[in-house]
């Protein structure tokens, strides 16, 4: 690793309450900063343009929201570069699949990173009737969450 002005790149203050440093690199590296000549890059290279308000960060509020462009900075990698990737002898996550009450009783009260649903319906004729309706829930824990001290 090198050494940048007397400190690893691990050693940074924004890295020190990170708790999952693969998301906030993946963020880092691929979203960018609205601003109307970042908007302008992007959309002449991208199909797709998502834009992300953040009002707080570590549970402080902010002033004046931010906005990234989700994913604004992928363009610039070439094609098929790998931007993330599991090394060798990192423990990776346990997944499990259970039931909803038992997973909220293992994990307690903690509240979940990330959550997204997906419905699916499937419609029997034009008319519009509905002959089967799910919702799937997704949503991602971290026990072992770092509570940011004020």
């Amino acid at each position: 690793m090198k050494n940048y002005g007397g400190q690893g790149f691990c050693k940074t203050k924004k890295l020190d309450n990170v708790d999952n440093v693969g998301a906030y690199l993946t963020a880092y590296l691929g979203d960018i900063e609205y601003t109307e000549s970042n908007l302008k890059l992007v959309k002449e290279n991208q199909n797709i343009v998502v834009v992300k308000e953040v009002n707080e960060i570590e549970g402080i509020k902010l002033k004046e929201p931010k906005k990234f462009i989700k994913g604004g900075r992928l363009y610039m990698y070439p094609p098929k570069f790998n931007l993330y990737r599991c090394s060798r002898g990192i423990k990776k996550p346990i997944k499990s699949i259970i039931d909803y009450e038992l997973a909220r009783k293992k994990i307690g009260l903690s509240q979940p990173t990330f959550s997204s649903a997906i419905k699916l319906i499937d419609v029997l004729d034009f008319s519009g009737d509905t002959t089967f309706q799910k919702t799937i829930a997704y949503e991602f824990f971290n026990t072992k969450r770092v509570v940011p001290q004020n």
